[in-house]
């Protein structure tokens, strides 16, 4: 079992390192953070945060109990543990919206004020109403929290569920469909097993000795595949061979007229197009079309379209129309 229970740890420390290597990434972003799309890199980094911190409080309550034989959680570290699942469903939900730019206020101030609720509810819950190994001994404030917990496992997720099923048309990207729909089950795959163990650690069903065995919780796999998951998609979509200018685009960058290629080469650094990229926005720019893209470029016109909407999005522009006159407004 202590053997187990080292695998397990290691599997923390994997975590946690994706998490500060999903950061570092994040942090170099930071220069491109007001060219791009502004509100995806703050609910990413959000997220990011959110998720590492949960690494270290597991990872922490791991060591302390198989090193230190201590099992028990004071009321400090369960809000911090309760505040760091609410921000990872949360920014997830943020994320995903900003990834399909949906613009429905009305959708995002439900989100706001319904997270806003739990985060109160939870920490009063967690804060206040159990002892230290999560069990309440009051039958009425028990059926109270196991409600609440309940409901904040359904509620994200059918949240969740809504947009998918809502916005699924508007999501032309593959790696961001892939990215959502496997994020969004994990999520809540993990909500769902920590909400079942948290009402049996109400109830006194389980204790924090039988519940933290590295069989019965697979909360460490579930966080390494959320990070892991995080950390390829912000490779693939900020850090795939970036297009960088050479010597001589530099040199003619300072010259008082610029051609319209030297223009683009200046946009594609800025805002850190990868060389595909950097050639389908001088297409668009000249008025070609989808179909003549892809003839031009010999790739499909999905392919056009997913390229399309990654330089959208690094360019925080919203039409052909828009791309035109950012580019001319350059001169």
């Amino acid at each position: 079992m202590l053997s187990l229970a080292y695998i397990k740890m290691f599997i923390y420390l994997s975590a946690g390192f994706i998490g500060l290597m999903n950061i570092a990434f994040l942090l170099f972003l930071t220069k491109y953070k007001d060219s791009g799309n502004r509100r995806l890199y703050r609910a990413t980094r959000n997220f990011s945060f959110s998720a590492l911190l949960l690494v270290v409080l597991y990872f922490l309550f791991l060591f302390m109990r198989f090193v230190f034989g201590e099992l028990e959680n004071n009321s400090l570290l369960r809000v911090f543990d309760i505040l760091a699942f609410v921000g990872l469903k949360y920014f997830w939900l943020k994320i995903i919206m900003d990834i399909i730019e949906i613009k429905n206020g009305v959708l995002q101030r439900t989100i706001n004020v319904l997270f806003l609720i739990f985060a109160v509810l939870c920490v009063i819950n967690f804060g206040f109403f159990m002892d230290s190994q999560y069990y309440i001994a009051n039958g009425v404030i028990r059926g109270y929290v196991t409600a609440v917990n309940l409901l904040f496992s359904t509620i994200p997720l059918a949240i969740n569920l809504y947009i998918l099923i809502r916005y699924y048309h508007q999501m032309v990207n593959k790696l961001d469909v892939v990215f959502i729909v496997s994020n969004s089950l994990l999520i809540h795959l993990n909500a769902l097993w920590n909400s079942l163990m948290a009402i049996s650690l109400y109830y006194g069903k389980l204790v924090l000795s039988t519940w933290i065995t590295p069989i019965s919780d697979p909360t460490s796999i579930f966080l390494f595949l959320i990070n892991l998951n995080l950390f390829i998609f912000i490779y693939r979509k900020d850090f795939s061979p970036l297009f960088k200018l050479s010597a001589e685009g530099t040199i003619r960058e300072k010259k008082e007229v610029a051609t319209d290629q030297e223009i683009l080469d200046i946009l594609a650094f800025k805002h850190a197009l990868t060389v595909r990229e950097r050639e389908v926005a001088y297409l668009v720019y000249q008025g070609y079309t989808n179909p003549d893209i892809a003839d031009r470029l010999f790739i499909s016109r999905n392919t056009v379209r997913n390229h399309i909407h990654n330089i959208f999005y690094k360019m925080d522009v919203s039409t052909r129309m828009e791309l035109v006159h950012l580019v001319n407004s350059q001169r």
